[in-house]
């Protein structure tokens, strides 16, 4: 049936091989690949790729350049969503031979960036791409490596919170977060300081992903911030109680008003007894009347007694 004149019949043969999943189909499958209808070819790929790591992975990219753009997209996406790793090279090579599209290229950032490691040669091909002309390609580039290893390319990825596109810079910052280093944290606290406000919220929710310790003052000092302060105070919330004694070290010091009343709002969330004789010590002895009253409501929204 794969060899039949008729083109629904061997779209049929190749729809069932998909589905059995029977290894003594491959060939036939890969032979399919050459069909002389993009249909047939087509579900030809999408059938090799049920067979997940069993899929002829060589055989198949051996079809890159040959048949239309739109084949060639499909392959690349397929060699993405399995992860295969001797699959890097020659996508990077084929990036290298130029005239390709931008949808092309889209793609094979993407890929590279679900199959890459720091052995092969993808992530250097990537770092390249943070330098293009396109800001969406400098933007996937960001993402691609972060998916590599986050904490592996902070210094990349860092440099990336500089460009010149607002997006770039947002990605560049989603990706420090993950990466949760120390070295890290300056970096995103510096973006919180951007003109762009969508880089600022990115910056305080990265702040908040990184689950470090040395994220909370950055954080605290966001409460200020008219713009972001209700941003900063869902972050720290999240950071979770791990933190608490920072907030509470804060919330007794010689800080800014407005940051000292922002964490007070904050630990009022947490349900632990610590956070209680925080609380009523500062209602109870605190100088500052503002910071008196902003305890005593913190208490009474968490339901203890003043």
């Amino acid at each position: 049936m794969f060899g039949d004149r008729e083109v629904l019949v061997r779209l049929e043969a190749v729809k069932a091989a998909g589905k059995w999943k029977k290894k003594e189909f491959l060939p036939l499958l890969v032979s399919a690949l050459s069909d002389e209808e993009e249909l047939v070819r087509r579900e030809a790929l999408f059938s090799l790729t049920e067979y997940g790591e069993a899929m002829p992975v060589n055989r198949v990219l051996q079809q890159l350049g040959r048949q239309d753009e739109r084949l060639d997209y499909e392959i690349i996406m397929a060699i993405g969503r399995i992860g295969r790793t001797e699959a890097e090279m020659t996508l990077v090579d084929y990036l290298a031979d130029g005239g390709i599209s931008t949808r092309l290229e889209f793609a094979v950032i993407e890929a590279l960036g679900k199959i890459g490691s720091r052995k092969g040669g993808g992530w250097q091909t990537l770092s390249r791409y943070l330098g293009h002309a396109d800001p969406d390609i400098r933007r996937l580039a960001v993402q691609a490596l972060a998916s590599i290893g986050a904490g592996e390319f902070v210094e990349e990825i860092a440099e990336a919170t500089q460009d010149r596109h607002w997006s770039v810079r947002a990605a560049a910052l989603q990706g420090l977060g993950r990466s949760g280093s120390d070295c890290a944290i300056p970096c995103i606290a510096a973006a919180l300081k951007d003109p762009d406000v969508m880089v600022k919220k990115n910056a305080v929710s990265a702040l908040a992903e990184t689950g470090n310790g040395l994220a909370v003052p950055e954080l605290a000092k966001c409460l200020a911030d008219p713009e972001l302060v209700k941003y900063a105070s869902e972050a720290l919330y999240e950071l979770g109680s791990a933190h608490l004694s920072l907030l509470h070290a804060l919330a007794g010091g010689n800080e800014p008003l407005l940051l000292r009343q922002g964490v007070l709002s904050v630990i009022g969330k947490f349900d632990d007894e610590q956070s209680v004789r925080v609380l009523a010590d500062l209602v109870k002895n605190d100088p500052v009347e503002e910071i008196r009253t902003a305890a005593s409501h913190a208490l009474i929204l968490r339901g203890g007694r003043v």
